[in-house]
């Protein structure tokens, strides 16, 4: 057999098996964005190899719960990660109060509208976090996360950016925004998901409806342990789960 003839052969047997072993692989391990956003969302267990997910008694943050997202019965799931919208990396420096911060949230927010204020501001160990209503509906308009260093406002990620269909720039609901779900309903699918995934955890009484979903503190031992959001059409939650630790709150009247 001519030599020239046979390196050629052996060459192309060598990619058809290469490619064969590639698709075959292609096949099993999935993609990141199926990894992230498909079936195998939905059935992957808490990843608790962050050490930074701890308590410094060995219990692991609630808030800091990965990519862990579970099936709700029927309807809906969760959502949740470990996604910093926080305006910087910043973590050297001096505080800022929540005075403060309440004022550069409400900078913010009249930029955006006359009919905006803020209603409520909270600490965390990573942002503080803002809630903005109108104040000629009284209904929440969008969530705002503030530098703690740097008082840089910026919107928050998450429901507020996937789910808000009248203040977000990814509008990805129909219907304007109004809620099929009612608040006791959201209620509902939202102590459903503490229960199957956070034992022991209790719902806050009041939240907040915005336009495509709700939003609610929930609580541990008495003592506010992290934030969810339900989706107002399918009842999907969604875990704020980059804010860290509570520190505080100031109602604003």
């Amino acid at each position: 057999m001519n030599k020239t003839l046979l390196i050629v052969m052996v060459v192309a047997a060598a990619l058809v098996l290469g490619i064969g072993a590639g698709y075959a692989v292609s096949r099993v391990l999935p993609t990141p964005a199926q990894f992230m956003m498909g079936d195998n969302a939905n059935t992957l267990p808490y990843d608790r190899s962050n050490a930074d997910a701890y308590r410094s008694d060995g219990s692991w943050l609630p808030e800091r719960m990965g990519r862990y997202s579970g099936r709700m019965g029927a309807r809906g799931g969760m959502h949740g990660g470990m996604i910093p919208w926080t305006s910087s990396n910043n973590t050297t420096g001096e505080r800022i109060s929540m005075d403060d911060a309440l004022a550069q949230a409400e900078a913010y927010a009249g930029e955006i509208g006359d009919n905006l204020r803020v209603s409520e501001v909270m600490e965390f160990s990573r942002n503080f976090y803002a809630i903005v209503i109108e104040t000629d509906s009284g209904r929440g308009a969008m969530e705002l996360l503030i530098d703690p260093y740097s008082g840089t406002v910026s919107p928050e990620g998450g429901p507020n950016m996937m789910w808000n269909a009248k203040y977000s720039h990814m509008r990805w609901q129909s219907g304007g925004g109004e809620n099929t779900l009612s608040v006791s309903e959201a209620m509902a699918a939202a102590q459903q998901a503490l229960d199957e995934q956070l034992p022991g955890a209790v719902l806050e009484e009041h939240g907040t409806e915005f336009y495509g979903y709700y939003s609610f503190d929930y609580s541990l031992a008495g003592e506010i342990a992290g934030m969810l959001s339900v989706n107002g059409t399918d009842a999907e939650v969604w875990f704020h789960n980059w804010h860290g630790e509570f520190i505080g709150e100031k109602e604003i009247e």
